[in-house]
């Protein structure tokens, strides 16, 4: 912090970015040294060598794809990139230090959920408006999100060598690398969300209660975030703790009703300091977003984007919804601009791997009575499935919003694709899944 002030005051931006990419390697690597994690130093070596060449290809990406030399696009003009950006400089520019962490009304009232954008203004706060700083914070995210995926492997009675297969398939996860390579806020999302679920499987086998306060400070966290995995998030402790945990109902009835008690109190605290532009607490608009909620995905969702989702259409609307949503059929090459057809490339090699892995899961739901699935797989798949599930009513078709599931359908079968036969065949059907649904959207429709 100290440097970024000094260079920022001197209009040093370049040594600003190399000062950041040293504090992210750093802190890299004494999150894997003093993380009890079980990690062999071949381990060790493999986390950090992923994180110097995702630091590499993060600014490679701002440099060259996404900063467009032909000037039509650039990340302080393209989707996403920009609005988070803008809300970051806003909100660094309307600071000072007495007044730093207040949000300005000319800001708080634009905002559905200001959370990323949040953490960007502090970002930018110390550095200067540079996405450089903004992609290096989310490299760093990324890392720390294949730690937790490790862990959570680990959590749910995988053998080290299975925990090892899920990790390596983490490090290849196509859309990681694009939303960590710019300025999106799921890599964000992706690590708060995945964090509460680690500390979840592990106040059920042992409480802690710094675990439990870690826990609570991030479900409270997904509030700004992303409100609906707030909600999922609720429903999946209840669930997950009658299921999993041991002891009898007394005991787990008390322990949710302090989670009922204590949960309205602090959200209703968040609430206060203005992070969230309406009423978390106010449930009903929920019910009627999910009923006045649009089939969205263009001609492939049968009737056309105009048809709401009810009873009577939702045998067709979702499950056309799903598939379109996982395979995404976009033009292969569409776009104006280079950084548009890059994405268009991403999307599809995300597509590939999430059939890929989907395939694998059912793989492993087959052969469910020939091997070993402990409980905690069983409920990992249960909160993969939720969160696609609740995306498909409440989001647009996108994978940015449903490749949250991946850590979570990874736990469940990372065994049957550390089998190469398996893999192979998981591969083979996912490709041909995309064949079909890529030839009937453009031959049908």
């Amino acid at each position: 912090m100290s440097f970024s002030r000094a260079f920022q005051d001197s209009n040093l931006d370049k040594l600003i970015v190399v000062s950041t990419v040293l504090t992210v390697f750093l802190l890299g690597f004494i999150l894997i040294s003093f993380i009890k994690l079980q990690l062999s130093k071949k381990l060790k070596v493999m986390f950090l060598l992923w994180l110097l060449i995702k630091i590499v290809i993060g600014l490679a990406n701002y440099y060259i794809i996404l900063a467009d030399p032909a000037g039509y696009y650039g990340i302080i003009q393209y989707g996403d990139h920009h609005w988070y950006h803008e809300v970051g400089r806003g909100l660094a520019a309307s600071w000072t230090w007495e007044t730093l962490g207040q949000v300005p009304d000319f800001l708080a009232s634009q905002l559905e959920q200001i959370g990323y954008g949040y953490i960007l203004g502090i970002l930018y706060f110390i550095t200067g408006p540079l996405p450089e700083t903004g992609i290096l914070f989310n490299s760093l995210l990324a890392f720390i999100l294949c730690i937790l995926g490790y862990k959570l492997f680990l959590l749910s009675g995988l053998e080290t060598r299975y925990a090892g297969t899920g990790l390596l398939s983490l490090f290849l996860f196509p859309m990681l690398w694009w939303t960590s390579s710019g300025l999106l806020k799921d890599p964000l999302v992706f690590v708060v969300l995945t964090a509460y679920i680690v500390c979840v499987l592990s106040l059920i086998r042992k409480f802690k209660i710094k675990t439990a306060i870690l826990a609570g400070l991030l479900i409270i966290a997904l509030v700004p975030l992303r409100l609906g995995y707030f909600i999922v998030a609720v429903f999946i402790t209840f669930f997950g703790y009658l299921w999993i945990s041991h002891g009898n109902i007394v005991k787990k009835l008390k322990f949710l009703l302090f989670f009922v008690f204590l949960l309205p109190i602090l959200v209703g605290i968040l609430n206060h300091l203005k992070l969230y532009k309406s009423d978390p607490l106010d449930f009903s608009s929920y019910f009627f977003y999910f009923y006045e909620g649009e089939p969205l995905g263009g001609r492939f969702m049968v009737e056309g984007s105009s048809q709401q989702i009810n009873l009577q259409n939702i045998w067709y609307a979702l499950p056309a919804k799903s598939i379109y949503i996982m395979t995404v059929p976009f033009p292969w090459f569409g776009g104006d601009s280079l950084v548009e057809r890059f994405e268009h490339l991403i999307y599809h090699m995300d597509s590939l791997y999430f059939v890929t892995v989907i395939v694998a899961c059912v793989i492993t739901y087959l052969y469910r009575k020939k091997i070993l699935i402990s409980k905690e797989r069983q409920f990992l798949l249960f909160i993969g499935l939720i969160l696609f599930s609740a995306s498909l009513v409440t989001s647009y078709p996108t994978h940015r919003y449903i490749d949250v599931c991946i850590p979570f359908f990874l736990a469940y079968c990372a065994p049957i694709m550390a089998q190469r036969k398996n893999l192979i065949t998981s591969i083979y059907l996912g490709m041909l899944v995309i064949v079909i649904v890529q030839f009937f959207y453009y031959t049908v429709y």
